[in-house]
């Protein structure tokens, strides 16, 4: 038993038929039931199938193609795939015909 719980339990016994009893009780039961264990999570990899080609299955327009890093696709206007990552959207200072407004994002 969690020594939380026993002590609780003894208080509930030592002061049978008292208020100290029945708030120890009420105590008793609010930590029961914070002790049960929640059920297992299911795994993820049961849930999501793996994809069936390297790259990455996509919907484009009615059809379902794999996007690889580096391939394209023509859905007005031609997309490029791009392998994950991040990047800082914006224009270097240095760039010609560049205006304020395409500074970097902070």
């Amino acid at each position: 038993m969690n020594p939380s719980l026993a002590v609780v339990q003894t208080l509930a016994d030592t002061y049978k038929g008292t208020l100290m009893a029945a708030c120890a009780e009420a105590r008793l039961k609010e930590l029961k039931l914070a002790t049960v264990a929640p059920p297992p999570m299911q795994s993820t990899a049961a849930i999501v199938p793996a994809p069936t080609c390297g790259g990455v299955e996509a919907k484009v327009g009615s059809e379902r193609r794999c996007l690889n890093p580096g391939g394209s696709f023509k859905d007005c206007p031609e997309m490029v795939v791009v392998p994950a990552g991040s990047f800082m959207m914006g224009s270097s200072e240095s760039e010609e015909g560049r205006v304020y407004l395409e500074d970097p994002a902070a």
